[in-house]
């Protein structure tokens, strides 16, 4: 069979899987009659091949464990001690689990891990939740928001999000002994139109307003190069990611600040 030939094939096997996996979100989501558009979202495989049952439920469950790091109170892979929270799929392990945080954010954690070792991550921007609360703040940030009368994303903790999904990946595969097998990440960013980048820490110098409805980036290396540059991928990811909100040139040495403080749990 012809390479190109072939690897279309593994693609569409898990293209599948994860169409599947949107659709078990959107049935599910409990806040569904909100209507919130802002999710961050990550899909991880290893692309040299597909098998549907690759992996047993119980390696994929200890693998979970072993992947489950938490940095900043609340893990990328977040494994529940109940079993509403954790639970088996006829071809995976799932997880659903929806809560106000500490402020009083909605937030939802979806992920999915299919027995073929394509993993899912679902989460809800808490921003837009805080969007729709905040209507007496005055601050620059907030100023701006109302002017372009759009929902905002906070860039430090989509730096967060990328890097703990690039670590988890890492950590995960790991665990599953794909040892030097190439793996791809697709993160996707929902309900981006119109939406400022923003922080609730810091200022930004200009509006940074992505003006297409998603964003995508997709990488692909082998599990060593992950590995060995789980920070310098995360910032190429992150860097990509901004320039589709029109942020240029943004400052590498405060991404790469901010990685190093969340991995080392100094806030």
């Amino acid at each position: 069979m012809p390479e190109k030939l072939r690897k279309l094939q593994i693609n569409e096997q898990y293209e599948k899987q994860i169409v599947s996996a949107i659709k078990a979100f959107e049935e599910k989501n409990p806040l569904k009659q909100k209507n919130y558009t802002g999710y961050r979202e990550v899909t991880f495989f290893p692309s040299s091949s597909f098998s549907e049952k690759r992996f047993e439920l119980i390696r994929l469950k200890d693998a979970l464990k072993q992947a489950s790091v938490d940095f900043t109170g609340w893990p990328f892979i977040f494994i529940g001690h109940a079993r509403k929270d954790l639970y088996m799929i006829q071809d995976g392990i799932e997880s659903l689990v929806s809560f106000p945080d500490f402020a009083g954010n909605d937030r939802i954690d979806f992920w999915r891990l299919y027995t073929s070792g394509l993993f899912y991550h679902k989460t809800l921007m808490w921003e837009e939740s805080k969007d729709r609360e905040r209507t007496k703040a005055i601050d620059l940030n907030y100023v701006l928001s109302t002017a372009h009368k759009g929902s905002t994303m906070d860039f430090v903790s989509s730096t967060y999000y990328v890097a703990e999904a690039v670590n988890a990946l890492t950590l995960l595969y790991n665990a599953l002994g794909l040892d030097d097998e190439p793996v791809t990440a697709r993160f996707r960013i929902l309900g981006t139109d119109n939406r400022l980048l923003t922080s609730y820490e810091r200022h930004l110098s200009m509006p940074y307003i992505a003006k297409i409805p998603e964003i995508i980036e997709e990488r692909t290396y082998n599990l060593n190069e992950w590995k060995a540059g789980v920070t310098d991928l995360s910032i190429d990811i992150i860097k990509a990611i901004f320039l589709k909100f029109n942020w240029e040139n943004p400052p590498i040495s405060v991404f790469k600040g901010d990685i190093e403080k969340l991995f080392s749990r100094k806030f």
